[in-house]
């Protein structure tokens, strides 16, 4: 399932969705801003728990090790924008 939410990423629509997302200033070690910030408006303060936790619909993998490569960054990133608010 990565390949298909990397796929489906685009910086165009993360752009656009972001545009839509206020600053948190939540910051988490090794968490990009951005990332931090979109979690927050979705999450609230239990996405400091869920960054940690095994996504299933992303091969098990948490958010942290996701954003640890390229592709799995923009799979993460997907993945986000197709969570509810």
């Amino acid at each position: 399932m990565i390949d298909f939410y990397c796929k489906e990423y685009s910086d165009k629509k993360w752009n656009n969705y972001m545009s839509y997302i206020k600053s948190s200033h939540i910051k988490i070690k090794g968490i990009p801003q951005d990332v931090a910030d979109a979690l927050y408006h979705t999450l609230g303060n239990g996405m400091k728990e869920w960054i940690n936790r095994p996504i299933s619909a992303l091969d098990g993998k948490t958010a942290v090790q996701l954003l640890a490569s390229s592709d799995g960054t923009k799979a993460l990133k997907a993945f986000i924008m197709r969570m509810p608010c």
